[in-house]
């Protein structure tokens, strides 16, 4: 069969582990999870800014809702099952609910950039 795989034994195993593991621009399981951190607030703000677009946020409410969407995005991009993000739970306590529905229409639209957005 075309493109078999077979497992490596013994020293053509062992030197294939060395040469992975030495291997330059992989990266490591944490600096994954500092990546995806990072993007959480890239992507909390792109959300509040596209609330923003749509009814006015208090400068406390705008930067209590940003925290609160970066706190939230970093466990559904780091654990496992935190796939959804739950955004009634998450804003309630700070939009009214126009606002909420709102928040959840510029989610249903998705995380990435939009044509309009960077």
């Amino acid at each position: 069969m075309e493109g078999a795989a077979s497992e490596l034994q013994g020293l053509a195993r062992d030197e294939a582990l060395k040469n992975f593991h030495a291997s330059r621009g992989w990266y490591r399981g944490t600096d994954v999870d500092r990546l995806s951190e990072e993007e959480a607030g890239i992507i909390a703000a792109r959300l509040v800014r596209r609330v923003q677009a749509k009814t006015a946020l208090a400068e406390t409410q705008r930067q209590r809702l940003q925290e609160a969407l970066t706190s939230a995005l970093k466990k559904c991009l780091t654990e496992t099952g935190s796939e959804k993000l739950p955004v009634r739970q998450i804003a309630s306590n700070l939009l009214d609910e126009n606002q909420l529905r709102i928040l959840q229409e510029a989610v249903a639209k998705g995380m990435r950039p939009l044509a309009n957005e960077n």
